[in-house]
């Protein structure tokens, strides 16, 4: 839904099939993921056991690879669901099937006790049996023939309208969006994208619904900079090497207590980007890093809560091209607010790492010397400073 008069915004609401049948596969086989707090809850209802079709290297090759499976298409997801442009939603939906077609070819390739067609016929049965579920039960049929339950389109604009107004956004198109899963309790999460996932009991609570689209509105109209929305993982194909790396690299960038902020590796998979990769190195790492590395992402029960601190909260980034153009002041956790001349986004290869920062920066430069600019007063890092070559061909 969007409103038909200045100042623009846009609401999207789904149930996505496709995180329901990664939450399926979870509960079906009864996987215990890592970090199981960063994740909704039980799918409501019964589900059937099926850990069954799989033989125990299947199921920990499940269990491995079902984060990244999750995260990848969540975060595609929400491209589709937030962007702007026609584009990007084409690359993200094709995103969303090949990751789930990558976490099947790594289950086939972790069994040991299973030939490769057989375990590929197993997986096809657990699909098959996530897609019966999802269309096929009644509570998913009744669902499916409402609306989202308390999305409100009066309740939208009143909230929507305020929010700009408030934040001084008024020229701006502000997307958000939520997603409905049918898991247990009244539980939800918000996203730095702009994204609330929750429950159907949280959205069906009148006492929820306006202070989290309140908390919405305010997360996305903060986020909102006209920049590719997407923090997905680029989906190479296995074996696929960069087609340049730097040699300069690492380099110091400075002392972050007894650890120091390097940048690890500038690379191009493509010849129309390029990305780096910093990160935190040492033996010993701050204490309130550890902290918040050890602490859970918290998610909602019945309240509110602020974005999750992030590890390079306080980090300001700067690109300059050899040519003087920049990104501008770059700010963490998503690093894209800046200049429009060269964008830049974080995002994830994995294995992903909390200590690791990626980012992606558009268009390509030119020829000679990139210089990265970079402060983090907390910990002392000022105006720091470095340099690496580009070369004028891939």
């Amino acid at each position: 839904m969007s409103s038909e008069n200045p100042p623009p915004w846009r609401l999207s609401s789904d149930r996505p099939i496709s995180l329901h049948f990664a939450l399926f596969v979870r509960d079906a086989l009864n996987l215990r993921v890592s970090r199981e707090p960063d994740y909704p809850p039980r799918l409501m209802g019964e589900i059937p056991d099926l850990s069954g079709l799989f033989d125990k290297s299947m199921l920990a090759g499940a269990t491995f690879h079902w984060a990244r499976w999750w995260e990848e298409t969540l975060e595609a997801s929400t491209v589709v669901a937030l962007s702007l442009q026609q584009g990007e939603s084409k690359d993200a939906f094709r995103a969303i099937a090949t990751t789930r077609q990558w976490f099947m070819d790594a289950v086939i390739a972790d069994a040991r006790d299973t030939d490769a067609g057989d375990a590929y016929q197993r997986l096809k049965t657990l699909m098959a049996e996530a897609s019966n579920w999802f269309y096929g039960t009644d509570h998913a049929t009744e669902v499916m023939r409402q609306n989202l339950p308390g999305i409100d389109g009066p309740l939208v604009s009143e909230i929507a309208t305020e929010a700009l107004r408030t934040y001084g956004q008024q020229g701006n198109t502000v997307a958000v969006g939520i997603f409905q899963l049918d898991v247990e309790g009244t539980w939800a999460k918000y996203y730095d994208s702009g994204l609330l996932i929750a429950s159907k009991n949280f959205l069906m609570n009148d006492l929820l619904i306006r202070p989290a689209l309140e908390e919405l509105f305010r997360i996305g109209i903060n986020n909102s900079g006209g920049f590719p929305l997407s923090l997905f993982s680029p989906f190479d194909p296995p074996g696929l090497m960069p087609k340049w790396i730097s040699k300069e690299t690492p380099l110091d960038i400075g002392a972050v207590g007894p650890a120091k902020l390097v940048l690890k590796t500038v690379q191009c998979h493509k010849v129309d980007c390029l990305e780096l990769r910093l990160g935190i190195v040492g033996e010993t790492v701050p204490r309130e890093i550890r902290n918040l590395m050890a602490s859970s992402r918290p998610t909602i029960s019945g309240s509110l809560t602020a974005r999750t601190p992030d590890v390079y909260d306080g980090l300001e980034l700067e690109i300059v091209f050899p040519d003087g153009r920049s990104t501008g002041t770059l700010v963490a956790p998503r690093f894209t607010k800046g200049s429009r001349e060269v964008t830049a986004n974080r995002f994830r290869r994995h294995p992903n790492s909390p200590l690791e920062v990626w980012l992606i920066v558009l268009p390509i430069p030119p020829a000679g010397l990139i210089t990265l600019n970079a402060s983090w007063p907390q910990y002392g890092i000022v105006n720091a400073s470095i340099s690496f070559s580009f070369p004028a061909s891939l």
